[in-house]
């Protein structure tokens, strides 16, 4: 599978970047600073600002799905969610329940509607790692086309 990164040396892109790169797909990774992405593993690194609208051309081929994924809770993303929402093109939001975190990769998490997971002493708290393997998880299998989802431990 083709997989665009953009934001690839980015705490969370670096992770989707790995995820994606060791479970065999194709990468491409969009950074402005794609100098940074010497520790990272083999991918198509691209030096494009996201801003930029160039990055339309960087797209990831036949691939016809659109994949946004949430870090922080920001005005345009909401924005951008809204449009996406209505759109004809295949679609998935991915958040996580609450905190973003470094950790180790466990493989594991929790995934919940639009309603954030709740229940036990970890609420709201997954890895970047853990969060990567959730969206490559979410490429791979689908489960959640068209809608909004979360993931914690």
């Amino acid at each position: 599978m083709k997989i665009l990164v953009i934001g690839a040396t980015g705490n969370l892109g670096a992770c989707v970047v790995s995820e994606g790169v060791s479970r065999g797909h194709d990468v491409t990774a969009v950074s402005r600073h794609p100098t940074e992405a010497d520790s990272l593993p083999s991918a198509r690194w691209v030096a494009i600002d996201a801003s930029d609208s160039d990055v339309q051309r960087e797209q990831p081929g036949n691939d016809e799905r659109v994949r946004l994924m949430l870090k922080e809770a920001a005005e345009p993303v909401f924005e951008a969610y809204g449009q996406i929402r209505t759109s004809v093109t295949p679609w998935t939001f991915l958040s996580p329940a609450g905190q973003l975190e470094d950790g180790l990769r466990t493989g594991t998490y929790r995934s919940g509607g639009e309603v954030r997971i709740t229940g036990t002493t970890t609420t709201g708290r997954i890895s970047f790692a853990d969060f990567a393997v959730a969206a490559v998880d979410e490429l791979e299998v689908r489960a959640h086309v068209g809608s909004q989802f979360n993931v914690a431990y």
